[in-house]
């Protein structure tokens, strides 16, 4: 027969375990989360008189280190990792 306060310190512990486990499973989650959860911005920058592509021009989201440069035919793909408002300048 088991002693009582033994059975009591392993249940204790078996809890302990079980509460560790969960708080890591939602900490992962939420990572996870996070991660999914974002959104990919593309566009095109052109000469506004004729609409010619420019090439290496700067985009970027303000008050973020979110920027990129676009490609010999205007066109630019930006990552944001979560849903903003942004505004385009």
């Amino acid at each position: 027969m088991i002693d009582t306060s033994l059975y009591i310190r392993i249940l204790s512990a078996i809890k302990l375990a079980i509460r560790i486990t969960l708080v890591l499973f939602f900490i992962a989650i939420s990572q996870l989360h996070s991660q999914i959860i974002s959104f990919t911005l593309n566009g095109k920058v052109v000469d506004a008189q004729d609409g010619s592509p420019i090439e290496l021009a700067s985009v970027y989201i303000s008050e973020t280190a979110i920027f990129t440069e676009t490609d010999a035919l205007g066109n630019f793909q930006l990552f944001l990792p979560q849903k903003k408002i942004i505004s385009l300048k």
